[in-house]
């Protein structure tokens, strides 16, 4: 747990720690707490926590301010320690409802993804993702590092996101997008050989990429040629 003495010092230590969630007080020197939301909300690292803001008093208008801010609940002042320990606990538990959703098998199907409740911030983080994991797939330059930088952040901040929203690590969340573009390939191009589609998938050993791809669906690539 770390404490911040003002709005710009909490911003910098959401920055540097990554937090499971960010509680503010709206009334904070330097940047309030409706500030200190939207800061959040528009930095691709941080913008996933969630946030509780607590006032003393609040109207309608203020509570949609908030909200529009990116609040994702509010407290009013004086509050109990279980109703704060409850919210706390909701936010969690989404939190880990989307992990499962993303640990579960890569052979998931549409419609379980499109349950996963993913905030418009959240999608696009994965797409912006998934779309560099295949830009530098098709270089030959994936790995974390670089990934993280076309993402702009530090390697840190971004194996931290990755794990929040999927609870997977990079390297796992890599594989997984590597696997499913394996599958794909071997379903739609009958003319590529499994040497060509490891190596479109980033993989330097053809023994590996078949290791990978059993452990992943249970069954071999040629098995999937099959129709196994």
């Amino acid at each position: 747990m770390a404490y911040a003495t003002n709005g710009n010092d909490g911003l910098q230590k959401a920055k540097d720690i990554v937090p499971d969630i960010i509680i503010t007080d709206i009334m904070m020197p330097g940047m309030d707490g409706l500030e200190l939301c939207r800061k959040i909300r528009s930095n691709k690292a941080i913008n996933h926590i969630p946030i509780i803001i607590v006032t003393a008093k609040v109207s309608e208008q203020e509570r949609i301010e908030g909200f529009e801010a990116g609040a994702d609940a509010y407290l009013t002042k004086p509050f109990s320690i279980d109703e704060l320990r409850t919210i706390i606990e909701q936010l969690i538990n989404r939190q880990n409802s989307l992990r499962n959703k993303f640990s579960e098998k890569t052979t998931s199907n549409k419609k379980e993804e499109k349950e996963m409740e993913l905030t418009d911030a959240e999608r696009r983080f994965l797409a912006k993702t998934v779309d560099y994991i295949y830009l530098l797939l098709d270089k030959q330059q994936l790995d974390v590092n670089t990934l993280a930088e076309k993402l702009c952040m530090s390697s840190r901040q971004f194996h931290r996101k990755i794990v929040t929203l999927t609870g997977n690590s990079p390297a796992t969340f890599i594989l997984k997008i590597k696997m499913k573009r394996a599958r794909y390939l071997l379903e739609t191009n009958p003319k590529l050989s499994a040497d060509e589609i490891a190596f479109r998938c980033g993989f330097e050993h053809t023994s590996s990429f078949y290791h990978a791809f059993r452990k992943t669906y249970g069954y071999t690539p040629k098995e999937i040629r099959r129709g196994v």
